[in-house]
């Protein structure tokens, strides 16, 4: 599995809170260990461009070896050509084929090594509209893509948190 950037972002923000369920951050920390999840070297740059608790966490948990290198993948780089394509032909807002595609922008490349690899992308992203926002979930899609959110991950993992009182 392959996660996006909002798959880290979106749990931090809201439900996954490092002070609330460091247990997630173990989980993610040992499933890339162990091989079982993986990302890109382009989410790792856009959560490290962060510069806040998520990219302190990520430089202190993930080593640069648990993130493919996609500029360096021919296969990738193939992949990649068609999803840009794709998103320039049906997305006829500039701006917006820019936030998908642009630099510093991981989603183009996630789709593309999910389909590089036969990977099954990890998001919590939702289905737009093409004329409010390129959607990774509408490429994916698009693409024949699976994709699941971090819900489905966890279940898929056999992931669980058990509570425990702090006693501080």
């Amino acid at each position: 599995m392959v996660l996006d950037s909002n798959a880290f972002i979106e749990p931090k923000n809201r439900f996954y809170a490092f002070d609330i369920c460091p247990g997630f951050w173990d989980f993610v920390a040992d499933d890339f260990a162990n091989g079982n999840a993986m990302s890109i070297i382009h989410v790792r740059d856009e959560i490290l461009a962060g510069g806040d608790e998520l990219s302190t966490w990520m430089k202190g948990k993930l080593d640069k070896v648990h993130f493919h290198d996609c500029a360096a993948d021919s296969k990738v780089l193939s992949e990649q050509l068609r999803v840009a394509s794709y998103v320039m032909g049906a997305c006829t807002k500039p701006n917006l084929v820019n936030d998908f595609l642009g630099p510093g922008v991981a989603d183009s490349w996630v789709v593309a090594y999910a389909l590089a690899y036969g990977s099954t992308v990890v998001t919590q992203e939702i289905h737009r509209s093409m004329n409010r926002k390129v959607s990774l979930f509408d490429v994916c899609d698009h693409f024949g893509v699976h994709h699941i959110d971090v819900f489905e991950f966890l279940r898929a993992e056999k992931a669980r948190f058990i509570y425990k009182k702090d006693s501080a």
